[in-house]
């Protein structure tokens, strides 16, 4: 992935965590992505893609009043093609198949390892030059 196509890549980070939060968002700055917005609750990161083209949105499973479950429903329903990486410290499989069920493309266990997340970042730019 190009540092051009870095910077034109739109992320959404949506975690209660805020240190969560501002590590994702140091390491993809530190990346070169500059087209990265941080949530901490679902609500307003629906909000925020109804109004923005967002191509990936990485989303904590375990979150108050809406669970990363049911916001990848919502995501996957509505804006199809902004593409849902769940994270989280539950590992179990079930998690795993529930987060897919509901539309997640990846997961990724936490804490998150980086060079994972750029894996699973690559795969997604892939799948998004070929949907264009």
């Amino acid at each position: 992935m190009s540092t051009d196509a870095q910077r034109e890549f739109s992320i959404v980070i949506v975690d209660d965590s805020d240190f969560t939060r501002k590590h994702i968002c140091a390491f993809l700055s530190k990346m070169s992505f500059e087209k990265v917005r941080d949530f901490s609750n679902a609500k307003d990161a629906l909000d925020y893609i109804a109004l923005k083209k967002v191509d990936v949105a990485i989303v904590d499973v375990v979150m108050p009043e809406i669970s990363g479950i049911e916001l990848t429903k919502k995501i996957s329903e509505k804006f199809p093609s902004t593409k849902v990486v769940m994270m989280s410290s539950l590992g179990q499989e079930r998690v795993v198949m529930e987060s897919i069920a509901a539309g997640a493309v990846d997961f990724l266990q936490k804490p998150l390892n980086e060079e994972l997340l750029m894996d699973a970042l690559l795969r997604l730019w892939e799948l998004k030059v070929k949907e264009d």
